[in-house]
């Protein structure tokens, strides 16, 4: 499924539509809003490498232009925070947005600390929304199907909400995926965004139907600050990222992985978690190793690199691909706007990189080809390897999943992951903090792009499963299951 026209032409006629709700602080003036929607676009321009990757130079002007339209009349902070993620998210790149968890504090309390919160969890299937825990389970109960809130089919808030949210490319469903509430977020987009398009009073009324041969019925529920409704339910963050190894069978592995962001958890060993991990993989001389990758979006690309000693028996080159710059140095009119955790990136020395001749630069040092993955002494060996992917893996776990299929590691199951396969960026990133509103834009400064040219689409899984609405109420997993099966196959054929 792709992007509807609207999401394509959102920012392109003379103003962007904004909620009435959407906030009722002080506003902010024309004159504050449009010069930090100058200073974005030439910070833009200037350092994010993959600007143009997915839209061309004239559209991305036409959408600065309408966003600095939608700032002819005075906004609330919070409208302005909703104009900016949906011009942001029109251009396709994963890693540019105006992250919540590195507003300034006064703005987090805004987007993330306010009553405005489904008091639920609910996992989406294609685009009906299905309750797995709620804070009133007799209210909302498990398997539950939301048809509306507040009046509203569920269909048309996702249509309203994916305009604003992340994503690489054209493909919806890794947008649908980020707009899931499942707990594992510390900043879900739905709770961000809903209230900026929605106007949010102290309940919510909700029609919902508990199974498909039963009738609607419609309840009325409290709206909850996330961190309430959070801690509650227990699903907060897991020790040690959630990383686990279990054994389905005594012959079969399976290591769960659904964080690669390692620098959150400075107390968690995670080299020497995997190596621990590995070293009881031999002792215990299995034959099969599942990796489940499904609810891992990425993180530190040094845990997919790893990864790849552990699961190469021999040495592995690495998918040769671009690094690119779009900036060698730090404009000094922008230096007072950039931040970044580190401090070395605004000290950037032209001399240490080369120009490309396509207005891109690349580090001397760099070789795109030079990258050999050595595997280590615990590397897996047995004959039987697969990965559980889907539309969550992006960034580090695109890359990780997209080495497992095309260097045949690993048997890819699941859904389409998201990321892309022109590229994405990543690696190194300013935080871009607009003076006037004092609202922040996270700028990826590295393009990891391919050495030819590639479809506008994540990594297609070697065996298709889909997920039901069925399976979901039932608690079934039908990706482990047909691992299960070809597992069955393997074993019987030997």
């Amino acid at each position: 499924m792709r992007f509807s026209a609207s999401f394509v032409g959102v920012l392109s006629g003379a103003a962007l539509w904004l909620a009435p709700a959407a906030g009722s602080a002080q506003k902010l003036l024309p004159g504050q809003l449009q010069p930090d929607v100058a200073l974005l676009r030439e910070a833009l321009v200037t350092h994010h490498p993959g600007l143009y990757r997915h839209v061309d130079s004239v559209t991305v002007e036409r959408r600065l232009e309408a966003l600095t339209a939608t700032f002819n009349q005075p906004r609330t902070l919070l409208q302005a925070y909703q104009a900016l993620a949906v011009f942001l998210a029109s251009l396709g790149d994963g890693h540019t947005y105006p992250n919540p968890l590195n507003q300034l504090p006064k703005i987090q309390a805004q987007l993330l600390d306010r009553p405005t919160a489904l008091p639920c969890h609910f996992r989406l299937v294609g685009e009906r929304a299905i309750i797995s825990t709620a804070l009133d389970p007799k209210a909302l109960p498990a398997e539950a199907e939301i048809l509306q809130i507040d009046g509203r089919p569920v269909a048309d808030i996702l249509d309203s909400l994916v305009l604003a949210t992340r994503g690489d490319g054209a493909p919806r469903e890794q947008r649908l995926a980020r707009l899931q509430l499942d707990g594992t977020e510390r900043a879900a987009a739905f709770d961000v965004l809903y209230p900026l398009f929605f106007p949010v009073g102290p309940t919510f009324r909700i029609e919902l139907r508990e199974s498909d041969t039963r009738q609607p019925r419609t309840v009325t529920v409290p709206a909850v600050r996330p961190a309430v409704r959070e801690t509650t339910l227990r699903l907060g963050r897991p020790e040690h990222l959630g990383w686990r190894l279990d054994f389905p069978d005594p012959r079969t592995a399976r290591l769960t992985l659904p964080d690669f962001a390692t620098w959150t958890d400075d107390k968690f060993d995670w080299k020497g978690w995997l190596r621990d991990a590995f070293t009881t993989l031999q002792r215990k001389n299995i034959a099969a190793l599942v990796l489940d990758l499904r609810a891992c979006e990425g993180g530190n690309d040094e845990v997919a690199t790893e990864l790849l000693r552990y699961l190469t028996p021999r040495p592995l080159r690495a998918i040769p691909e671009w690094q690119l710059w779009r900036s060698a140095q730090v404009d000094p009119g922008l230096a007072g706007i950039l931040d970044s955790w580190d401090p070395a990136l605004k000290k950037l020395n032209r001399e240490d990189f080369a120009a490309t001749g396509e207005g891109y630069y690349v580090r001397r040092d760099f070789d795109p080809k030079a990258a050999i993955i050595q595997p280590y002494p615990q590397a897996f060996r047995g004959e039987q390897k697969y990965a559980l992917v889907g539309p969550r893996n992006a960034s580090a776990s695109f890359r990780l999943a997209r080495e497992l299929k095309e260097n045949h590691l690993a048997t890819l199951v699941g859904q389409p992951t998201g990321g892309n396969r022109r590229g994405i960026t990543g690696g190194q990133f300013f935080m871009v903090r607009l003076p006037n509103t004092g609202l922040e834009v996270d700028l990826p400064l590295i393009s990891y792009a391919p050495l030819r040219a590639q479809p506008d689409e994540g990594i297609e899984p070697d065996e298709l499963v889909e997920t039901t609405v069925e399976t979901v109420r039932t608690g079934a997993d039908p990706e482990m299951q047909r691992i299960t099966e070809l597992l069955r196959d393997a074993r019987t054929e030997r």
